[in-house]
Parts: structure tokens; sequence; C-alpha cells
């Protein structure tokens, strides 16, 4: 967690007229930081200054621009601001100057639908978003309505509360939804991460038992420290489903589930392991994502599903009463506010067991020493340090093994897409405000350097490539030294390759296999620029001088500023801003006819409303002799959306309304037909 400090120290001073601000000028970036007219505070509103920010995952997407939702633009982002209230408008009459008082993502509401009258005011139609439908927490003083408000005690510390008003309400507010009773079971899917964090200690001061779900070494020690009665990691477990009913004291399951991973595969796993009568809570947002549960056993064991979104003025108050007394804690780190940028990427290469994983430990260390000296204070650094790899992530060595499967499926090897995919999610999490991340591991695929490369560049921050070199005879001798340092009984057994430390060995066939797929980083392509070599039998001496190099590349003066391009920068959405809103009902609604309208036989002319207003149709050509089954639409539809969401592959996303996605896709499924023909 990060806290953004205000520039701004006094209590209720005059008011400038101009105050420092993060500014959003455009989808995609760059966030600059620069000087704004300071705010008003209309007749239902309070001005706050401003003490300090949190810095939250939402803020990245308003970022990229990434949600079917149009956000204010420019925009000053930000939806965790603690500060004292400087000035309050004509009708506000409870809130006095002087007071403490949070910024929320809720920012207002309307107060008289049918939903703000039953206290959920998340739902009002007219609701606005801070740092998003409005400037939000990223600047000195910001504007919230007095109804809204947080109300913070005078006695509370305002730069641990500030976390709390997005991240601790928002897991507050679904361990209520979930109903889960003091006593009872509630597993907690992405514990590690910061909403997981939270609802770790939140779920034990309610008198619930946690079972935490994630991944890692690490995670599994943050989320004992925080009070979980057991940890699930999902990346070692052979059976999540059982391993997760397990935990449970009876065996039958969590009686609650929060889904607070970004990721859509849990959402499909939750209602296997739930017990008869749970209820499954959605609160992460993993991008284009579906529920999926079988309907007789949700039926038949009465399984409830359901999101829960932010909390309302109620929630926010016990939440922040929780905080009081001394239940949650949120670790965080203190920056100024014109420091909210990001930090590069390391990403390190070479053979299986040609000593990537030692270069790694011998760069961390010296990192390490560059940031003391690069930070004023050692209990406040500069920059944050990340190490992830293999080891870190508990992922094992024979995850890359395709020695044992058959010659025609290794291409779809799912416990290398997995890992990767763990590694990925990793890099995301943490590739942001001031970090520092380097990755060990093969990194042996140019694509998967190149992905790692666009995700940097996504988020303007700069990446480079170590290269870790060593002959393949000495990285051979290196694996066979460790193989025979092995107990005897378990050279050559399938356990051998689950070594995950850095003296594990690979299997005879998965290091020859590993070797043969690997692909030399080159300089002369930007996503292996700069590129920093280091050789088997350099010393001390040039390894210090290439640890310099690197260090001056991505956090000296030579430093470049990274610009998205076209590859890496979400496009434009249509005027509305719905266009994945769009492009999911469109193909929904044309698969949908093709479905009502086909045939047993196949071979049929399908016509299609193009959408737009002006009575023409479009043409499907069914391919003859069998009939189209939803599953296989299901399948080219999801390729169709995943080739576009971004927009990758689209010249002119900014003009793609509803009729052009509809013929869009009409044209991809003539083309697959006739291939599948």
């Amino acid at each position: 967690m990060s806290a953004a400090k205000s520039m701004n120290s006094g209590g209720c001073a005059a008011i400038p007229e101009e105050q420092w601000a993060q500014v959003l000028e455009q989808k995609g970036g760059p966030v600059i930081y620069k000087k704004i007219p300071v705010p008003k505070p209309g007749p239902d509103e309070v001005l706050i200054n401003i003490k300090y920010s949190g810095v939250c995952h939402t803020d990245l997407h308003a970022v990229k621009g990434d949600w079917p939702l149009q956000s204010k633009m420019p925009l000053v982002g930000g939806h965790e601001g603690a500060g004292v209230v400087v000035a309050r408008g004509s009708l506000v009459k409870d809130v006095e100057i002087g007071d403490y008082a949070g910024i929320k993502w809720l920012n207002g509401s309307c107060l008289s639908c049918v939903h703000c009258r039953q206290s959920n005011e998340s739902l009002c139609g007219d609701a606005t978003l801070s740092g998003y439908t409005v400037d939000g927490s990223f600047q000195q003083y910001a504007i919230g309505k007095a109804a809204h408000v947080a109300r913070i005690p005078k006695d509370y510390d305002l730069e641990a509360i500030a976390p709390i008003l997005c991240a601790g309400l928002t897991v507050y507010k679904a361990l209520k939804e979930s109903g889960a009773r003091p006593g009872q079971h509630v597993a907690i899917v992405g514990a590690g991460g910061g909403l997981g964090s939270f609802a770790i200690q939140y779920a034990k001061a309610m008198g619930l038992h946690p079972i935490a779900i994630d991944g890692g070494g690490e995670k599994r020690k943050v989320c004992t420290e925080l009070g979980a009665q057991s940890y699930i990691d999902f990346t070692t477990s052979k059976d999540i489903v059982e391993d997760v009913k397990k935990a449970s004291c009876d065996g039958l399951g969590p009686h609650a589930v929060l889904l607070l991973a970004v990721s859509e595969k849990p959402f499909q796993q939750a209602s296997q392991y739930i017990r008869s009568k749970g209820t499954i809570v959605c609160v992460a947002l993993p991008a284009n994502a579906f529920i999926r549960a079988p309907v007789f056993d949700t039926v038949i064991r009465e399984i409830n599903i359901k999101g829960s979104y932010v909390g309302n003025r109620q929630d926010t108050a016990e939440a922040i009463d929780f905080f009081g007394r001394g239940l949650i804690k949120a670790p965080y780190k203190v920056v100024g506010l014109s420091e909210l940028q990001t930090m590069p990427l390391i990403i390190i290469t070479g053979f299986p067991t040609s000593g990537k994983t030692t270069r790694a430990k011998q760069l961390h260390t010296y990192i390490t020493e560059r940031i003391k000296q690069a930070s004023s204070s050692a209990t406040n650094p500069k920059y944050r340090l990340h190490l992830i790899s293999d080891q870190t992530l508990s992922i094992s060595r024979s995850a890359y093994d395709l020695s044992v499967l058959p010659a025609h499926t290794r291409s779809a090897n799912a416990s290398e897409k997995d890992a990767r995919a763990s590694i990925y999610g990793a890099v995301k999490r943490v590739l942001s405000d001031r970090d520092i991340v380097i990755l060990d591991g093969l990194n042996y695929i140019k694509g998967w350097r190149y992905q790692l490369f666009c995700e940097a560049k996504a988020v303007r921050t700069p990446s480079c490539v170590l290269q870790v070199g060593c002959s393949k005879e000495k990285s051979r001798e290196v694996n066979e030294e460790r193989l025979a340092r092995r107990p005897e009984k378990e050279e050559g057994s399938a356990t051998a390759d689950d070594n995950t430390d850095e003296e594990g060995a690979y299997a005879p066939e998965n290091w020859e296999n590993l070797v043969f797929r690997y692909e030399e980083p080159n300089a002369m392509t930007r996503w292996d620029s700069p590129l920093f070599t280091l050789i088997w039998e350099d010393g001390e001496e040039q390894t210090k001088r290439v640890f310099d190099s690197l260090w001056e590349a991505i956090a000296g003066e030579a430093r470049k500023q990274v610009k998205p391009n076209q590859a890496t920068v979400q496009r434009s959405r249509d005027a509305g801003g719905d266009y994945l809103y769009n492009l999911d009902r469109e193909t929904q609604d044309i698969v949908k006819q093709i479905l009502d309208q086909q045939s047993d036989e196949g071979g049929d002319e399908i016509t299609v409303s193009k959408g737009n207003g002006t009575g023409e149709d479009l043409v499907l050509e069914l391919p003859a002799g069998k009939k189209i089954g939803l599953p296989q639409l299901q399948r080219l539809r999801r390729a169709f959306m995943g080739l576009n969401r971004g927009g990758i592959g689209l010249e002119l996303v900014g003009n793609l309304g509803p009729g052009r996605i509809r013929e869009s896709f009409v044209g991809y499924l003539n083309d697959a037909f006739e291939k599948e023909g």
C-alpha cells in the first residue's frame, strides 16, 4: 500500500488559488505533476485539504482506460484521501471547519432515488466516483459531497487510515454481504494482495476463521502473520477443491468465499468447494471474465452467488471503527505527491542452470545498497525492490517439462502456461509506485519477453534484459552435478524434478528440451534492449561495472522517458465510452441469432441486422452438413473478443460503434467457417 503525501502541511490556513496535482490528460497517460486551480465547494460540498492519499489498482485502470465506464478527462485520480476540512458550502451543517474527513470512491449520490433511500447509494444512477467521474485525491485540495465524505475522529492517524477508505471498506462490505457468522469459515481468494490483507484482518476481527488462498511462500508468510487460520498455495496444490474443503473444521468447505483475485479461474472453482447453502461473493473485476457454475448443483445445494461493490455510509463508519479499535493495520509507505510514478523491470534470462539465480541475488544486493545511498532516510527508502522468481512463487521446475507429454500436446503445455500466468500476475501487481522489479527465471521465449516489455511500457516504465551467458557444456555440467548430489533413491524419480530452490536440478530430458527451445535475446530488438550481459567467468570487478551501467539506465541520468505506443496503449473507445460493453452485447446477440435460425442440417444462409439504423442486413454462410453448436460459437466469439477488446488489430477503434462491430464479427465468422468447413 502507498500513501501520497500532500505538500501543504498547514492546518486551516488561507486557501491558495492554485495547488499541485497529478493530472491525467488523456487515456493511456502520461500523468503530469502540475499546478491547477483550487476548486470551490458547491452548496452541499466540502473542500478537504488532502494530507495523505492511498494509491489503488483502480487508479491504474483509470489511466489505462480499460474499463467499460466513461471517465472524466482531464482527470485527477485517487479515491483514498484523508485530510482536514477547510471550507464548506452554505447548506452544510453537520461538518465543521477543521474536522478530519476522507474522500472515498463514492463521492456523491442523489440521496432521493429508491437505491439511496434503501442505503444502497453505490447503485444510484447519479452516483459520482472520486478519481474517475469527478476529480479525486491526487491533489492538495479535493471536493466531496458533505453527505458522503468519511467522518474521521480527530485522534486517528490520517496516513494510516487512508487505505481503509477503499480497500478496507470494500472487503468489510463483502464480508457483511457473505452473511458469515462468528465461528464460521471464509475462504479469501487473493489473500496475499492489498484487498486480501485487509480481508483477513476484518474476518478475524468479526470472529470468522479465514482460509487464505494465494500463491508462493512470501504470501504464505504474510497471510499467516495477519491471522489466517490456514493457507492454500494454488501453485503447488494438486487438488485445490479438496484442500480448501479440508481446511474447514468439518471438511465440508467454507461457509463463504470472497473472490478478490483478478483472474477468471477462481470464479469457476469457487462453486466446487463452497459448502451447501454457502455464499460466494464476487469483488474483483478481472477484465472480460465470466462466472460459471453448474446449475444443478447450485440449485440442489442452494449455493448463493452475489456481487459486492462498495460500502455505504454506515459501512464506512463501521470499517473506520474497527481501525480505531486497533484491529486493522495497513502496511504502507509514504512518498511525496510529486513522486507518483513508476520504476523499471529487469528481466534476467539464460540457459537452465547457468547461474541466473546467483546473478539475480547479486543484483538484488547491489541495488539494495544503491537505494540506501539514494535515500535520505533508512526508514523511508526512495525506491522499493522486488525479486520475483519461480522460487518465490513456489513454481516447480517440472512445470516446464515437456518430455512427459505427447508430441502433439506440447504446444499447449497447461502447466507452463499457468506458471507464466502466475509470474505475469506477480510482476503486474508490483510494477508501479516507485518499485524496481527483478524477474529471475528462464524467460527463454522472445514472445514472453515482448509481453513483459509491453506491460512495462504500458505503465510508462523502462525495462531491460540481463543475459547470463554460459556455454551449453558448462550449464549441462552444473545440472549433472546437482543431480549427482541428490540422494541415490531420488535419482530419476518424478519427485527429483520438483525442487524449486536454487540448487534444484532439471531432469536431463527437460534440460535438453529447454536449451533447444531457448531464444537468445537480441539487442537490436526494442524488447530486448538495453541488453546487459554477464558470463559465467565474470568476476567481482566486471560484475560491478555491468551493474553500474544497468543502474544508470534504470535510475540514473541515462534513464529514458518511456512513451507508450499503439501496441501498448489502450486505444480510444467510441464516443459513448461503451466499447467493451458493445463488443460483448453485439457478439452475444449474433450468436443467439445463429442458434435461433439455423436448421439441423446446416448449410444455411442467415441474415442478421447490421444495427446501423439503415435496415441493411449482414449474411452469414454456415457450413453444410452439420449444425453449429454453442461451444464452437462461443470459442469463436472469445477469440474475436480477444483480438479486439483492446483495439488490437483495428485501425480505427475510435469509430467502432455497434454496427461496425457486428460487421466485423460476421466477417470473422464467415472466414472461420470457410477454413473449418
